[in-house]
């Protein structure tokens, strides 16, 4: 081996690595194979990471065409023989020294009489492509020559490392503009997700969210087979992997998932069958997780492909998830302050019309009480219809003032004086207040004695709790039971997970049909013939204002059941 050979080749590597030209140095360099060993011929097989297959990605000599490049690895795809798919299949060079009699050899250009082909690694040791070098003299590639090659071919897989780095290095940037740009949360995650796709080279990606109550993940966007459910499928905190990876806080990468215990094959883009390499990482903000980003990969035909995702692809998913939960905290926030916005106008605005209509209404009151009067001094035939006529405006005028009162009420809702209490005090004094005068109503109380304590505006809170449980008395019409229970639950899965108490209240009625579990909670909203559909949204907000949560999880036919959780006080001593 020369000197000159070594400086070029040397060249070649500080080009490979410093200048971010793959595509020419990989050029310059079979080049330098044909021309430094006196080959024919030489081209490089680039295996797709998504699919396997090998393609022709560059070719120097002699006869190349279009045709040729497109169909040189054909027979190597379908039928995994010939010298460059042995090379890629052993991971280790390969010497054909009389193309003739090799077992391995295909043919496809007549006047080959030997050829190496040597498999060219990635950074994580698996085969990324091969060096294919031809000559027409038998027994041309001796163990020199062959040196020669697999250095030239390791210049080649410094370039597409770095390729590979540059491109990953501009995707995270170019996710991080794209993050920033987005108009919504769908745009940012469309985005998000084709960038995931094309960097990581899998067929499927898909993305779960936290629903409100933090205690499932709906699936909110996909690339692959599950574009169809999304909104639709969902996995509990815990369960499975995508579940797993939620509770955790921490990724998985399985080169095979369906050998771990954890694996349900519940929404999966790829049939079990097909399944290969599967890679998920949380998104989170700040130690709270807010969702799941998960890619996989199919299992393909093709023994030199191993379906796997690298470290390097893992770091990769992470960095991504961080990126986006930031993002999606930010998204939030921003709505959250134009919502607090466009409420706190809205109030100044209610609360004025509701103290003007006050004010009305008292006035209104005192009119139909003169009235009154002085239709008491007309002839008896006429009081009696006079006072129906005014013991119904009397009637509706009452009827306002309970409306303006639940509005006042929903206008206040989260205006708090809290202090430290006892759920389970706060309950059963409401519960006996509620059901002293429902004879027909059974009542039972179910306390954890060992609850810690809450902070709350004990009036507010009760307010809501008496608004959950009159609630209860007017679905069940002809009597029925209530159960009061309280426990010690989590407030949000993941890391940082804290105490909170959880509140269950369930009767015996007709319970809530799933199409209305979200509307019942909405203003205005009611099944009821009697108030302005705002006691559920009181009730909501108050929890809210709490730092809890509240849902229905009833069963129809079975009753309704309402679960609030509220943050347990903290401890105020610092250690």
């Amino acid at each position: 081996m020369n000197d000159a050979f070594v400086n070029r080749a040397n060249l070649l590597l500080s080009r490979a690595l410093l200048h971010h030209e793959a595509q020419a140095v990989i050029d310059d360099t079979l080049i330098e194979a044909v021309q430094s060993t006196s080959s024919l011929r030489s081209f490089v097989a680039g295996i797709d990471p998504a699919t396997g297959l090998m393609e022709v990605v560059a070719a120097q000599g002699r006869d190349w065409s279009p045709r040729d490049k497109d169909s040189r690895l054909a027979v190597h795809n379908t039928t995994q023989c010939g010298i460059t798919a042995w090379a890629a299949i052993t991971s280790q060079p390969y010497v054909a020294q009389n193309v003739q009699s090799d077992t391995h050899y295909v043919r496809h250009f007549d006047d080959v009489m030997s050829e190496s082909a040597l498999p060219i690694l990635d950074s994580e040791g698996l085969v990324q492509a091969v060096l294919n070098v031809q000559s027409n003299k038998i027994a041309w590639y001796t163990p020199e020559r062959v040196v020669m090659l697999q250095m030239l071919a390791n210049v080649v897989g410094a370039a597409l490392v770095t390729q590979t780095f540059v491109r990953r290095e501009r995707a995270l940037g170019q996710i991080g503009l794209e993050l920033a740009a987005a108009s919504s949360r769908d745009h940012l995650t469309r985005k998000v997700l084709d960038l995931v796709v094309s960097t990581l080279h899998c067929q499927a990606c898909s993305l779960f969210l936290m629903d409100e109550t933090r205690t499932r993940l709906i699936l909110h966007s996909a690339r692959g087979s599950l574009q169809e459910q999304v909104g639709e499928a969902a996995y509990e905190i815990g369960e499975g992997l995508t579940g797993t990876v939620a509770s955790t806080g921490k990724p998985i990468r399985l080169d095979d998932p369906r050998h771990d215990s954890r694996w349900r094959g519940r929404f999966s883009e790829i049939t079990p069958d097909g399944m290969g390499a599967f890679l998920a990482a949380p998104v989170y903000y700040r130690e709270r997780v807010l969702g799941v980003l998960r890619v996989s990969r199919p299992r393909n035909t093709p023994s030199w492909f191993q379906a796997r995702f690298t470290e390097s692809d893992e770091r990769i998913l992470c960095a991504t998830g961080a990126q986006l939960g930031s993002a999606l905290e930010t998204q939030n926030a921003f709505d959250a302050r134009l919502k607090n916005e466009r409420m706190a106008a809205w109030g100044e605005l209610s609360a004025r019309s509701v103290h003007m209509v006050g004010n009305k209404t008292f006035a209104i009151k005192g009119h139909v009480n003169e009235i009154k009067y002085h239709v008491h001094t007309l002839p008896e035939e006429h009081q009696q219809p006079l006072g129906e006529l005014t013991d119904s405006m009397e009637q509706s005028i009452y009827r306002l003032e309970d409306i303006l009162t639940e509005f006042r009420d929903f206008l206040t809702a989260t205006q708090l004086n809290p202090r430290k209490c006892s759920l389970n005090s706060l309950l059963h004094e409401t519960a006996q207040e509620c059901y002293l005068h429902h004879n027909n109503v059974h009542v039972h109380e179910c306390y954890d004695d060992g609850l810690p304590q809450i902070v709350a505006d004990a009036t507010r809170l009760k307010r809501a709790l008496s608004e959950l449980l009159e609630n209860a008395v007017s679905f069940m019409p002809n009597g029925g039971t209530v159960r009061i229970t309280t426990s010690l639950g989590r407030s949000r899965p993941g890391p940082g997970v804290t105490n909170c108490v959880i509140a269950e209240i369930n009767d015996t009625g007709t319970g809530v049909p799933a199409e209305l579990k979200e509307q019942i909670f909405r203003p205005f909203f009611s099944t009821r013939s009697r108030g302005m559909g705002l006691g559920l949204s009181i009730v909501k907000g108050v929890v809210e204002a709490h730092g809890g949560e509240i849902r229905e999880i009833g069963t129809v036919g079975s009753g309704a059941l309402f679960q609030i959780s509220l943050p347990a006080a903290v401890d105020e001593e610092v250690n």
